[in-house]
Protein backbone atom coordinates (compact mmCIF):
# COMPACT_ATOMS: atom_id res chain seq x y z
CA UNK A 1 0.00 0.00 0.00
CA UNK A 2 0.97 3.65 -0.20
CA UNK A 3 0.64 6.69 2.08
CA UNK A 4 1.28 10.21 0.84
CA UNK A 5 2.80 8.63 -2.23
CA UNK A 6 5.11 6.39 -0.19
CA UNK A 7 5.13 2.64 0.21
CA UNK A 8 4.86 0.95 3.61
CA UNK A 9 8.50 -0.06 3.40
CA UNK A 10 9.55 3.61 3.34
CA UNK A 11 8.53 3.92 7.00
CA UNK A 12 10.96 1.23 8.18
CA UNK A 13 14.56 2.46 8.69
CA UNK A 14 15.56 -1.18 8.81
CA UNK A 15 13.55 -3.22 6.24
CA UNK A 16 14.58 -6.39 8.08
CA UNK A 17 12.33 -5.36 11.02
CA UNK A 18 9.24 -5.51 8.83
CA UNK A 19 10.21 -8.87 7.40
CA UNK A 20 10.84 -10.31 10.89
CA UNK A 21 7.35 -9.25 11.98
CA UNK A 22 5.73 -10.80 8.91
CA UNK A 23 7.69 -14.04 9.42
CA UNK A 24 6.60 -14.18 13.07
CA UNK A 25 2.93 -13.69 12.15
CA UNK A 26 3.17 -16.54 9.66
CA UNK A 27 4.91 -18.74 12.23
CA UNK A 28 3.03 -17.87 15.44
CA UNK A 29 -0.24 -16.51 14.09
CA UNK A 30 0.19 -13.13 15.84
CA UNK A 31 2.71 -10.61 17.14
CA UNK A 32 2.38 -8.60 20.36
CA UNK A 33 4.59 -5.76 21.59
CA UNK A 34 7.21 -5.93 18.86
CA UNK A 35 9.42 -2.89 19.48
CA UNK A 36 11.16 -1.18 16.58
CA UNK A 37 11.85 2.24 15.17
CA UNK A 38 9.70 3.81 12.44
CA UNK A 39 10.18 6.87 10.28
CA UNK A 40 7.72 9.78 10.38
CA UNK A 41 6.64 11.67 7.27
CA UNK A 42 9.17 14.38 8.10
CA UNK A 43 11.95 11.77 8.25
CA UNK A 44 12.44 11.79 12.03
CA UNK A 45 12.58 8.44 13.84
CA UNK A 46 10.44 7.32 16.78
CA UNK A 47 9.99 4.21 18.88
CA UNK A 48 6.84 2.10 18.58
CA UNK A 49 5.29 -1.08 19.92
CA UNK A 50 3.50 -3.03 17.21
CA UNK A 51 0.92 -5.81 17.51
CA UNK A 52 -0.12 -7.71 14.37
CA UNK A 53 -3.06 -10.00 13.58
CA UNK A 54 -3.78 -11.78 10.28
CA UNK A 55 -7.27 -10.97 8.93
CA UNK A 56 -9.37 -11.28 5.79
CA UNK A 57 -10.16 -7.92 4.21
CA UNK A 58 -12.20 -7.49 1.05
CA UNK A 59 -11.82 -11.18 0.37
CA UNK A 60 -8.03 -11.08 0.64
CA UNK A 61 -5.46 -11.99 3.28
CA UNK A 62 -4.28 -8.93 5.18
CA UNK A 63 -2.55 -7.96 8.45
CA UNK A 64 -4.20 -5.73 11.03
CA UNK A 65 -1.60 -3.63 12.92
CA UNK A 66 -1.88 -1.69 16.16
CA UNK A 67 0.95 0.81 16.58
CA UNK A 68 1.66 2.62 19.88
CA UNK A 69 4.21 5.41 20.16
CA UNK A 70 6.53 4.43 23.06
CA UNK A 71 9.23 7.04 22.42
CA UNK A 72 8.70 8.79 25.75
CA UNK A 73 8.66 5.46 27.61
CA UNK A 74 11.83 4.34 25.84
CA UNK A 75 13.62 7.60 26.64
CA UNK A 76 12.49 7.39 30.26
CA UNK A 77 13.84 3.85 30.51
CA UNK A 78 17.13 4.91 28.97
CA UNK A 79 17.38 7.84 31.41
CA UNK A 80 16.53 5.52 34.30
CA UNK A 81 19.20 3.08 33.15
CA UNK A 82 21.80 5.84 32.98
CA UNK A 83 20.77 7.18 36.39
CA UNK A 84 20.90 3.71 37.92
CA UNK A 85 24.30 3.15 36.34
CA UNK A 86 25.56 6.39 37.87
CA UNK A 87 24.07 5.43 41.24
CA UNK A 88 25.67 2.00 41.21
CA UNK A 89 29.02 3.47 40.15
CA UNK A 90 28.81 5.95 43.01
CA UNK A 91 27.81 3.49 45.73
CA UNK A 92 30.27 0.82 44.59
CA UNK A 93 33.17 3.27 44.76
CA UNK A 94 32.08 5.16 47.88
CA UNK A 95 34.05 4.50 51.07
CA UNK A 96 32.36 2.20 53.55
CA UNK A 97 29.03 0.45 53.16
CA UNK A 98 26.27 2.17 51.20
CA UNK A 99 22.81 0.65 50.87
CA UNK A 100 19.07 1.25 50.58
CA UNK A 101 16.37 -0.37 52.71
CA UNK A 102 12.62 -0.23 52.47
CA UNK A 103 10.60 0.88 55.48
CA UNK A 104 10.26 -2.78 56.56
CA UNK A 105 14.03 -3.08 56.84
CA UNK A 106 14.60 -5.11 53.65
CA UNK A 107 17.75 -4.39 51.67
CA UNK A 108 16.92 -3.05 48.20
CA UNK A 109 20.40 -2.09 47.01
CA UNK A 110 23.85 -2.71 48.48
CA UNK A 111 27.26 -1.60 47.30
CA UNK A 112 30.12 -3.88 46.38
CA UNK A 113 31.87 -3.56 49.75
CA UNK A 114 28.84 -4.71 51.73
CA UNK A 115 27.99 -7.43 49.22
CA UNK A 116 31.53 -8.81 49.39
CA UNK A 117 31.34 -8.87 53.19
CA UNK A 118 27.92 -10.51 53.53
CA UNK A 119 27.56 -12.82 50.52
CA UNK A 120 30.32 -15.36 51.35
CA UNK A 121 28.80 -15.84 54.82
CA UNK A 122 25.06 -15.38 54.44
CA UNK A 123 24.39 -15.19 50.70
CA UNK A 124 23.04 -12.21 48.73
CA UNK A 125 21.85 -9.55 51.21
CA UNK A 126 19.29 -8.03 48.81
CA UNK A 127 15.80 -8.90 50.03
CA UNK A 128 16.99 -9.79 53.53
CA UNK A 129 16.12 -7.86 56.68
CA UNK A 130 18.51 -6.39 59.22
CA UNK A 131 17.81 -9.24 61.67
CA UNK A 132 18.93 -11.75 59.03
CA UNK A 133 22.42 -10.22 59.03
CA UNK A 134 23.06 -8.72 62.48
CA UNK A 135 22.64 -9.83 66.09
CA UNK A 136 19.41 -9.06 67.98
CA UNK A 137 21.21 -6.34 69.96
CA UNK A 138 22.59 -4.64 66.83
CA UNK A 139 19.25 -5.09 65.04
CA UNK A 140 17.50 -3.14 67.81
CA UNK A 141 20.03 -0.32 67.43
CA UNK A 142 19.42 -0.26 63.66
CA UNK A 143 15.63 -0.29 64.05
CA UNK A 144 15.74 2.56 66.56
CA UNK A 145 17.91 4.53 64.11
CA UNK A 146 15.47 3.80 61.26
CA UNK A 147 12.52 4.84 63.42
CA UNK A 148 14.11 8.21 64.17
CA UNK A 149 14.66 8.86 60.46
CA UNK A 150 11.04 7.94 59.71
CA UNK A 151 9.74 10.07 62.60
CA UNK A 152 11.84 13.16 61.84
CA UNK A 153 11.88 12.72 58.04
CA UNK A 154 15.48 13.94 58.09
CA UNK A 155 19.03 12.58 58.12
CA UNK A 156 20.29 11.19 61.43
CA UNK A 157 23.91 10.29 62.22
CA UNK A 158 24.93 7.98 65.05
CA UNK A 159 28.16 6.34 66.21
CA UNK A 160 27.85 2.82 67.59
CA UNK A 161 29.64 -0.44 68.16
CA UNK A 162 28.41 -3.50 66.27
CA UNK A 163 29.47 -6.98 65.18
CA UNK A 164 29.84 -7.52 61.45
CA UNK A 165 28.96 -10.82 59.75
CA UNK A 166 31.97 -13.01 60.45
CA UNK A 167 32.27 -11.84 64.06
CA UNK A 168 34.46 -8.73 63.70
CA UNK A 169 33.60 -6.14 66.35
CA UNK A 170 33.97 -2.56 65.14
CA UNK A 171 32.84 1.02 65.63
CA UNK A 172 30.90 2.73 62.85
CA UNK A 173 29.53 6.17 62.04
CA UNK A 174 26.18 5.64 60.32
CA UNK A 175 24.20 8.32 58.52
CA UNK A 176 20.66 7.37 57.56
CA UNK A 177 18.43 9.60 55.47
CA UNK A 178 14.87 9.45 54.10
CA UNK A 179 14.07 8.84 50.44
CA UNK A 180 10.71 10.12 49.21
CA UNK A 181 8.61 9.04 46.23
CA UNK A 182 6.99 11.42 43.72
CA UNK A 183 4.03 11.97 46.06
CA UNK A 184 6.28 12.94 48.99
CA UNK A 185 5.75 9.69 50.87
CA UNK A 186 8.77 8.18 52.59
CA UNK A 187 9.50 5.06 50.57
CA UNK A 188 13.01 4.00 51.58
CA UNK A 189 15.97 4.76 53.82
CA UNK A 190 19.45 5.43 52.49
CA UNK A 191 22.43 4.44 54.60
CA UNK A 192 26.13 5.36 54.58
CA UNK A 193 28.19 3.42 57.13
CA UNK A 194 31.86 4.23 57.76
CA UNK A 195 34.18 2.13 59.91
CA UNK A 196 35.73 4.53 62.45
CA UNK A 197 37.50 1.90 64.58
CA UNK A 198 40.94 3.22 63.61
CA UNK A 199 39.79 6.83 64.03
CA UNK A 200 38.52 6.17 67.56
CA UNK A 201 41.70 4.28 68.41
CA UNK A 202 43.71 7.27 67.19
CA UNK A 203 41.55 9.62 69.26
CA UNK A 204 42.03 7.48 72.35
CA UNK A 205 45.76 7.32 71.63
CA UNK A 206 45.85 11.09 71.41
CA UNK A 207 43.93 11.45 74.67
CA UNK A 208 46.25 8.96 76.36
CA UNK A 209 49.32 10.80 75.10
CA UNK A 210 47.82 14.07 76.28
CA UNK A 211 47.21 12.64 79.76
CA UNK A 212 50.75 11.32 79.92
CA UNK A 213 52.12 14.67 78.78
CA UNK A 214 50.08 16.55 81.36
CA UNK A 215 51.18 14.16 84.11
CA UNK A 216 54.81 14.63 83.09
CA UNK A 217 54.49 18.42 82.90
CA UNK A 218 52.67 18.80 86.20
CA UNK A 219 55.26 16.71 88.01
CA UNK A 220 58.34 18.13 86.33
CA UNK A 221 60.56 20.45 88.40
CA UNK A 222 60.23 24.12 87.51
CA UNK A 223 57.98 25.91 85.04
CA UNK A 224 57.25 24.20 81.72
CA UNK A 225 55.42 25.90 78.85
CA UNK A 226 54.88 25.97 75.08
CA UNK A 227 54.32 29.12 73.02
CA UNK A 228 53.42 29.58 69.37
CA UNK A 229 55.49 31.76 67.03
CA UNK A 230 53.19 34.70 67.79
CA UNK A 231 54.32 34.50 71.43
CA UNK A 232 51.01 33.12 72.72
CA UNK A 233 51.02 30.48 75.47
CA UNK A 234 49.56 27.20 74.24
CA UNK A 235 50.39 24.82 77.07
CA UNK A 236 51.91 25.04 80.54
CA UNK A 237 52.25 23.00 83.71
CA UNK A 238 50.72 23.44 87.15
CA UNK A 239 53.78 25.24 88.55
CA UNK A 240 53.62 27.89 85.80
CA UNK A 241 49.87 28.26 86.31
CA UNK A 242 50.41 28.79 90.04
CA UNK A 243 53.08 31.39 89.27
CA UNK A 244 50.70 33.49 87.17
CA UNK A 245 47.60 32.78 89.30
CA UNK A 246 47.41 36.44 90.33
CA UNK A 247 46.66 37.47 86.75
CA UNK A 248 43.01 37.85 85.68
CA UNK A 249 41.73 35.17 83.31
CA UNK A 250 43.30 32.06 81.82
CA UNK A 251 46.91 32.59 80.67
CA UNK A 252 46.24 30.34 77.65
CA UNK A 253 46.45 32.49 74.52
CA UNK A 254 48.08 35.41 76.31
CA UNK A 255 51.42 36.86 75.20
CA UNK A 256 54.54 37.32 77.31
CA UNK A 257 53.98 41.07 77.72
CA UNK A 258 50.58 40.33 79.27
CA UNK A 259 52.18 38.14 81.93
CA UNK A 260 55.55 39.73 82.68
CA UNK A 261 57.01 43.23 82.94
CA UNK A 262 58.11 45.00 79.72
CA UNK A 263 61.77 44.38 80.62
CA UNK A 264 61.27 40.68 81.29
CA UNK A 265 59.08 40.33 78.19
CA UNK A 266 61.79 41.87 76.00
CA UNK A 267 64.33 39.49 77.53
CA UNK A 268 62.06 36.52 76.78
CA UNK A 269 61.47 37.63 73.18
CA UNK A 270 65.21 37.93 72.56
CA UNK A 271 65.62 34.39 73.87
CA UNK A 272 62.79 33.16 71.57
CA UNK A 273 64.38 34.91 68.60
CA UNK A 274 67.68 33.11 69.15
CA UNK A 275 65.91 29.74 69.26
CA UNK A 276 64.05 30.56 66.04
CA UNK A 277 67.25 31.77 64.34
CA UNK A 278 69.45 28.83 65.36
CA UNK A 279 66.81 26.11 65.26
CA UNK A 280 68.31 24.61 68.42
CA UNK A 281 67.95 24.73 72.21
CA UNK A 282 69.31 27.81 73.98
CA UNK A 283 69.88 28.08 77.74
CA UNK A 284 70.14 31.34 79.65
CA UNK A 285 70.21 32.34 83.32
CA UNK A 286 67.98 35.31 84.13
CA UNK A 287 66.53 37.30 86.99
CA UNK A 288 62.84 37.93 86.80
CA UNK A 289 60.03 39.52 88.79
CA UNK A 290 57.04 37.23 88.48
CA UNK A 291 53.38 38.25 88.29
CA UNK A 292 53.15 37.25 91.96
CA UNK A 293 55.73 39.95 92.80
CA UNK A 294 58.44 37.47 93.81
CA UNK A 295 62.01 37.63 92.57
CA UNK A 296 63.12 34.56 90.62
CA UNK A 297 66.60 33.45 89.62
CA UNK A 298 66.00 31.06 86.73
CA UNK A 299 67.86 28.86 84.32
CA UNK A 300 65.64 28.89 81.24
CA UNK A 301 66.11 26.41 78.41
CA UNK A 302 64.06 27.08 75.32
CA UNK A 303 63.94 24.68 72.40
CA UNK A 304 62.33 24.51 68.95
CA UNK A 305 59.30 22.31 68.27
CA UNK A 306 58.93 21.25 64.63
CA UNK A 307 55.79 20.02 62.87
CA UNK A 308 55.55 16.90 60.70
CA UNK A 309 57.00 18.79 57.70
CA UNK A 310 60.06 19.93 59.65
CA UNK A 311 58.81 23.51 59.94
CA UNK A 312 59.26 25.35 63.22
CA UNK A 313 55.80 25.54 64.76
CA UNK A 314 56.29 26.40 68.42
CA UNK A 315 58.85 27.03 71.16
CA UNK A 316 59.03 25.01 74.36
CA UNK A 317 60.51 26.26 77.60
CA UNK A 318 61.71 24.84 80.92
CA UNK A 319 62.56 27.32 83.69
CA UNK A 320 64.24 26.02 86.88
CA UNK A 321 64.77 28.11 90.00
CA UNK A 322 68.54 28.30 90.61
CA UNK A 323 68.52 30.82 93.49
CA UNK A 324 69.87 28.24 95.97
CA UNK A 325 72.51 27.13 93.49
CA UNK A 326 73.65 30.73 93.00
CA UNK A 327 73.87 31.32 96.73
CA UNK A 328 75.98 28.20 97.12
CA UNK A 329 78.31 29.33 94.34
CA UNK A 330 78.65 32.77 95.86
Amino acid sequence: GTLDGRSVGDFYPDPADRQRMIDRVRRDGAVDGFRIRLRRLDGSLFRVSISLRPIRYAGEDAIFATITDVTAEHEAREAEGKTRGLLEAFVDNAPGHVFLKDTDGRYLLVNRQLRNLVTPILGDPVGRRTQDIYSPEDTEKAKAHDAEVIRTRSAVTREMELTRPGGLRCYVRITKFPIFDQKGALSAIGVISLDITAELAAREGERRSRRLLEAFLDNAPGHVFVKDLDDRYLLFNRQFRDKVASLPGDPTGQRTQSVFSPEDAAQAKAHDAEVSRTGSAVTREIDQIGPDGRHYSLRVTKFPIFDSTGTLGAIGGIAIDVAAEREARE
